[in-house]
Protein backbone atom coordinates (compact mmCIF):
# COMPACT_ATOMS: atom_id res chain seq x y z
CA UNK A 1 0.00 0.00 0.00
CA UNK A 2 1.27 3.36 -0.78
CA UNK A 3 2.37 5.55 2.36
CA UNK A 4 1.48 9.43 1.71
CA UNK A 5 3.42 11.73 4.05
CA UNK A 6 1.33 14.41 6.28
CA UNK A 7 -1.21 12.32 7.45
CA UNK A 8 -3.05 14.01 10.06
CA UNK A 9 -6.42 14.49 11.84
CA UNK A 10 -6.65 18.27 10.54
CA UNK A 11 -9.57 19.72 8.30
CA UNK A 12 -6.79 20.27 5.37
CA UNK A 13 -5.68 17.17 5.18
CA UNK A 14 -9.05 15.84 5.21
CA UNK A 15 -9.78 18.30 1.86
CA UNK A 16 -6.79 16.97 0.27
CA UNK A 17 -7.96 13.51 0.98
CA UNK A 18 -11.01 14.16 -0.81
CA UNK A 19 -9.41 16.42 -3.52
CA UNK A 20 -7.20 12.81 -4.30
CA UNK A 21 -9.97 10.65 -4.24
CA UNK A 22 -11.59 13.07 -7.24
CA UNK A 23 -8.43 13.28 -9.08
CA UNK A 24 -8.19 9.43 -9.24
CA UNK A 25 -11.47 8.61 -10.50
CA UNK A 26 -13.47 8.07 -7.38
CA UNK A 27 -17.57 8.85 -7.34
CA UNK A 28 -17.37 10.34 -4.35
CA UNK A 29 -21.43 9.91 -3.36
CA UNK A 30 -23.66 9.20 0.01
CA UNK A 31 -24.60 6.17 1.08
CA UNK A 32 -28.10 6.91 -0.33
CA UNK A 33 -26.75 7.17 -3.82
CA UNK A 34 -25.91 3.09 -3.70
CA UNK A 35 -28.95 2.17 -3.54
CA UNK A 36 -31.05 4.87 -6.07
CA UNK A 37 -27.50 4.68 -9.03
CA UNK A 38 -25.57 2.25 -10.47
CA UNK A 39 -22.23 2.49 -8.40
CA UNK A 40 -19.36 3.33 -10.43
CA UNK A 41 -16.23 1.14 -10.86
CA UNK A 42 -14.12 3.64 -8.69
CA UNK A 43 -16.37 4.97 -5.54
CA UNK A 44 -15.79 6.53 -2.25
CA UNK A 45 -19.21 6.32 0.14
CA UNK A 46 -18.48 9.10 2.44
CA UNK A 47 -20.07 8.80 6.26
CA UNK A 48 -19.98 10.25 9.36
CA UNK A 49 -21.14 9.44 13.02
CA UNK A 50 -22.13 12.22 14.92
CA UNK A 51 -21.52 11.51 18.26
CA UNK A 52 -20.84 14.54 20.18
CA UNK A 53 -20.79 17.58 18.08
CA UNK A 54 -22.76 19.06 15.35
CA UNK A 55 -21.17 22.29 14.86
CA UNK A 56 -17.93 20.30 14.09
CA UNK A 57 -19.98 18.07 11.54
CA UNK A 58 -21.24 20.94 10.02
CA UNK A 59 -17.74 21.89 9.38
CA UNK A 60 -16.71 19.05 7.50
CA UNK A 61 -19.56 19.28 5.51
CA UNK A 62 -19.13 22.74 4.30
CA UNK A 63 -15.42 21.63 3.25
CA UNK A 64 -17.38 18.61 1.14
CA UNK A 65 -20.08 21.13 -0.19
CA UNK A 66 -17.23 23.76 -1.22
CA UNK A 67 -15.74 20.74 -3.10
CA UNK A 68 -19.18 20.37 -4.94
CA UNK A 69 -19.18 16.54 -2.65
CA UNK A 70 -22.45 15.49 -0.65
CA UNK A 71 -21.71 12.63 2.52
CA UNK A 72 -24.11 10.88 4.75
CA UNK A 73 -24.57 12.15 8.00
CA UNK A 74 -25.53 9.86 11.04
CA UNK A 75 -27.29 11.64 13.80
CA UNK A 76 -28.00 10.36 17.57
CA UNK A 77 -31.19 11.25 18.82
CA UNK A 78 -30.44 9.93 23.35
CA UNK A 79 -26.93 11.27 22.41
CA UNK A 80 -24.89 14.11 24.42
CA UNK A 81 -26.32 16.83 22.08
CA UNK A 82 -30.04 18.37 21.71
CA UNK A 83 -31.45 17.42 18.26
CA UNK A 84 -34.36 19.88 19.10
CA UNK A 85 -31.75 22.44 20.23
CA UNK A 86 -32.16 25.48 17.69
CA UNK A 87 -28.84 26.08 16.84
CA UNK A 88 -28.46 22.02 16.08
CA UNK A 89 -31.75 21.89 14.30
CA UNK A 90 -30.40 24.79 11.75
CA UNK A 91 -27.04 23.29 11.31
CA UNK A 92 -28.66 19.95 10.51
CA UNK A 93 -30.85 21.45 7.78
CA UNK A 94 -28.27 23.54 6.23
CA UNK A 95 -26.66 20.51 5.58
CA UNK A 96 -29.75 18.82 3.84
CA UNK A 97 -29.66 21.80 1.96
CA UNK A 98 -26.34 21.46 0.88
CA UNK A 99 -27.18 18.40 -0.30
CA UNK A 100 -25.88 16.01 2.46
CA UNK A 101 -28.12 12.98 4.03
CA UNK A 102 -28.76 13.04 7.14
CA UNK A 103 -29.42 9.05 8.78
CA UNK A 104 -29.78 7.78 12.19
CA UNK A 105 -27.39 6.87 14.71
CA UNK A 106 -28.61 4.44 16.94
CA UNK A 107 -27.31 3.23 20.27
CA UNK A 108 -28.73 -0.73 19.99
CA UNK A 109 -26.57 -1.43 23.09
CA UNK A 110 -27.78 1.18 25.44
CA UNK A 111 -31.81 0.08 24.49
CA UNK A 112 -30.98 -3.88 24.43
CA UNK A 113 -29.16 -3.22 28.29
CA UNK A 114 -32.20 -1.42 29.37
CA UNK A 115 -34.37 -4.94 28.44
CA UNK A 116 -36.06 -2.37 25.71
CA UNK A 117 -37.69 -3.61 22.95
CA UNK A 118 -34.69 -2.49 20.29
CA UNK A 119 -37.46 -2.58 16.98
CA UNK A 120 -39.80 -0.23 19.71
CA UNK A 121 -37.25 1.90 20.05
CA UNK A 122 -35.51 2.69 17.16
CA UNK A 123 -39.06 3.17 14.80
CA UNK A 124 -39.30 6.04 17.83
CA UNK A 125 -36.31 7.72 17.26
CA UNK A 126 -36.68 7.60 13.32
CA UNK A 127 -39.67 9.41 13.60
CA UNK A 128 -38.24 12.16 16.72
CA UNK A 129 -35.45 13.03 13.73
CA UNK A 130 -37.89 13.13 11.15
CA UNK A 131 -40.16 15.60 13.12
CA UNK A 132 -37.14 17.86 14.47
CA UNK A 133 -35.84 18.42 10.93
CA UNK A 134 -38.89 17.49 9.02
CA UNK A 135 -37.56 15.02 6.76
CA UNK A 136 -37.65 11.21 5.88
CA UNK A 137 -35.12 8.98 7.07
CA UNK A 138 -33.94 6.20 5.09
CA UNK A 139 -30.82 5.05 6.86
CA UNK A 140 -28.83 3.93 9.91
CA UNK A 141 -25.88 3.17 11.79
CA UNK A 142 -25.25 1.80 15.08
CA UNK A 143 -23.34 3.09 18.00
CA UNK A 144 -20.20 1.32 19.64
CA UNK A 145 -20.48 -1.89 16.74
CA UNK A 146 -17.50 -3.50 18.75
CA UNK A 147 -19.13 -3.58 21.82
CA UNK A 148 -22.27 -4.80 20.43
CA UNK A 149 -20.71 -7.77 18.55
CA UNK A 150 -18.95 -8.67 21.73
CA UNK A 151 -22.64 -8.73 23.55
CA UNK A 152 -24.68 -9.83 20.58
CA UNK A 153 -22.30 -12.61 18.92
CA UNK A 154 -24.27 -14.27 15.90
CA UNK A 155 -27.77 -12.82 16.71
CA UNK A 156 -26.36 -9.23 15.83
CA UNK A 157 -26.58 -9.83 11.98
CA UNK A 158 -30.63 -10.98 12.97
CA UNK A 159 -31.12 -7.54 14.88
CA UNK A 160 -30.02 -5.17 12.44
CA UNK A 161 -32.33 -7.19 9.68
CA UNK A 162 -34.84 -6.90 12.12
CA UNK A 163 -34.61 -3.10 12.44
CA UNK A 164 -34.82 -2.52 8.76
CA UNK A 165 -38.13 -3.25 9.14
CA UNK A 166 -39.11 0.00 11.09
CA UNK A 167 -39.10 2.10 7.94
CA UNK A 168 -35.69 2.13 6.90
CA UNK A 169 -34.08 1.27 3.03
CA UNK A 170 -30.68 0.25 4.69
CA UNK A 171 -27.89 -0.23 7.38
CA UNK A 172 -24.79 0.93 7.06
CA UNK A 173 -23.58 -2.57 7.67
CA UNK A 174 -25.89 -3.80 4.86
CA UNK A 175 -24.32 -1.66 2.32
CA UNK A 176 -20.77 -2.69 2.76
CA UNK A 177 -21.96 -6.41 3.11
CA UNK A 178 -24.07 -6.09 -0.45
CA UNK A 179 -21.54 -3.69 -2.86
CA UNK A 180 -18.47 -5.50 -1.55
CA UNK A 181 -17.15 -2.09 -0.01
CA UNK A 182 -13.94 -1.73 1.87
CA UNK A 183 -14.71 -0.74 5.43
CA UNK A 184 -12.09 2.31 6.53
CA UNK A 185 -12.77 4.02 9.59
CA UNK A 186 -11.37 6.34 12.24
CA UNK A 187 -13.03 4.73 15.52
CA UNK A 188 -11.32 6.38 18.34
CA UNK A 189 -9.23 8.49 16.51
CA UNK A 190 -7.72 5.51 15.04
CA UNK A 191 -7.27 3.73 11.71
CA UNK A 192 -7.29 0.65 12.49
CA UNK A 193 -5.97 -0.15 8.75
CA UNK A 194 -4.58 3.17 7.82
CA UNK A 195 -5.41 6.54 7.45
CA UNK A 196 -8.25 7.15 4.37
CA UNK A 197 -5.72 9.07 1.93
CA UNK A 198 -3.67 5.14 1.78
CA UNK A 199 -6.60 3.18 0.58
CA UNK A 200 -7.46 5.65 -2.47
CA UNK A 201 -5.81 3.74 -5.71
CA UNK A 202 -5.40 0.38 -3.63
CA UNK A 203 -8.77 0.12 -3.63
CA UNK A 204 -11.38 0.86 -6.37
CA UNK A 205 -14.13 0.77 -3.60
CA UNK A 206 -14.78 2.12 -0.39
CA UNK A 207 -16.80 2.86 2.63
CA UNK A 208 -15.53 5.47 4.80
CA UNK A 209 -16.43 6.36 8.38
CA UNK A 210 -15.46 9.79 9.51
CA UNK A 211 -16.13 10.98 12.96
CA UNK A 212 -15.68 15.21 12.96
CA UNK A 213 -15.23 15.09 16.44
CA UNK A 214 -11.96 13.79 15.90
CA UNK A 215 -10.91 16.72 13.33
CA UNK A 216 -9.97 20.31 13.51
CA UNK A 217 -7.59 23.35 12.46
CA UNK A 218 -4.45 21.07 13.88
CA UNK A 219 -3.48 18.09 15.26
CA UNK A 220 -5.13 18.49 18.74
CA UNK A 221 -4.91 15.15 21.64
CA UNK A 222 -7.71 13.49 21.69
CA UNK A 223 -8.47 14.62 25.58
CA UNK A 224 -8.69 18.34 24.22
CA UNK A 225 -11.41 17.77 21.57
CA UNK A 226 -13.36 15.69 23.64
CA UNK A 227 -13.16 18.62 26.63
CA UNK A 228 -14.14 21.13 23.88
CA UNK A 229 -17.25 19.21 22.38
CA UNK A 230 -18.97 18.40 25.50
CA UNK A 231 -18.59 22.53 26.82
CA UNK A 232 -20.02 23.17 23.48
CA UNK A 233 -23.23 21.25 24.48
CA UNK A 234 -23.44 22.52 27.72
CA UNK A 235 -22.78 25.86 27.91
Amino acid sequence: MRVVKGCSFTYEHYKQTLLRAVKEGYAVIRALDLLEEEPNDKVLVLTHDIDLSVQKALRMAKIEYDLGLRSTFFVRVSGLYNVFDVENKEALRQMVEWGHEIGLHFPLEFYLREGCDPYDAIRIEKELLETALSIEILGFSLHSTGRLQRMCGDKLPEIRDVLLKAGFRYSRHHLVKRYGLKFVSDSNRYWRDGCLCLHLGAEPRILALIHPFWWDEEDLPIITLIERAIRGNVI
